[in-house]
């Protein structure tokens, strides 16, 4: 059963839906854009994740829990813990210099985790995509004792290459962490440019991430932004992370 609970959040002073899926488990699956987990009917763009249906197939018990974003704009800043730095995302979601995103990191961990967790804690995992995937990078490099687990699919660091280059940089092998990083080589369909930055800017960010962390890097080939792709790609990226010795 997939309950619904609404968080007051003093650090994002609003609301936060949050969708869970508790397993007896001591693993702990923390998402961004949490509405397109579970169905496709709930989700934004009539596409899921079916994160729960992977983890049937894979054998894997873990407690899913599902963080709801804004939109448009108001999910960018959110989700932005730096600046935007690219020119055009400026021009279409305006200056970033209220970035929340390290407020969205402190409801997940001073606000959300203390009440969604029932006991004794083996796992963590914090995922996204897109801007859910530069937000599960950077939680990872600030919160590294909590988080030994980063699923980063498709991430958007072509918004704010140098912040995420800086990011990078806060891993360290020493904190036993594992990331797994993706991207499709053509995420945007309708203009190969931004598909080629996807391609560079993973590239760039794996490249800043190479001794610092044990990390996967996978390009799918003709791959696109959308969460079939990332239900595509999730069963491998969670074998990796759980069941492959580093």
């Amino acid at each position: 059963m997939i309950e619904t609970t609404i968080f007051k959040s003093k650090y994002l002073n609003r609301d936060v839906k949050v969708r869970i899926k508790r397993a007896d488990s001591q693993i702990y699956l923390y998402f961004f854009d949490g509405q397109n987990l579970f169905d496709k009917e709930s989700s934004a763009f009539n596409m899921s994740w079916h994160v729960d249906q992977v983890l049937e197939a894979l054998g894997l018990e873990a407690n899913i829990i599902g963080i709801h974003s804004l939109e448009n704009e108001n999910r960018v800043f959110e989700y932005s813990p730096k600046p935007l730095e690219n020119e055009i995302a400026i021009a279409e979601y305006g200056s970033a210099g209220s970035s929340q995103g390290i407020d969205t990191a402190k409801f997940i961990v001073e606000e959300l985790m203390p009440i969604v967790e029932l006991e004794n804690v083996s796992d963590r995992l914090i995922g996204g995509s897109s801007m859910g995937g530069i937000m599960a990078i950077y939680v990872g490099s600030a919160y590294p004792k909590l988080f030994n687990k980063v699923l980063a699919m498709s991430t958007a660091g072509l918004i704010m290459p140098m912040a995420m280059d800086l990011i990078a940089k806060q891993y360290e092998l020493k904190n036993s962490q594992k990331l797994y990083l993706d991207t499709g080589t053509n995420e945007n369909q309708e203009d190969s440019y931004v598909s080629k930055g996807y391609i560079k800017y993973n590239r760039q960010l794996n490249k800043a991430l190479e001794g610092r962390v044990t990390k996967l890097y996978v390009e799918e080939k003709d791959a696109v932004h959308n969460e079939i792709s990332w239900n595509r790609r999730l069963p491998e990226a969670l074998k990796w992370l759980f069941y492959e010795k580093s």
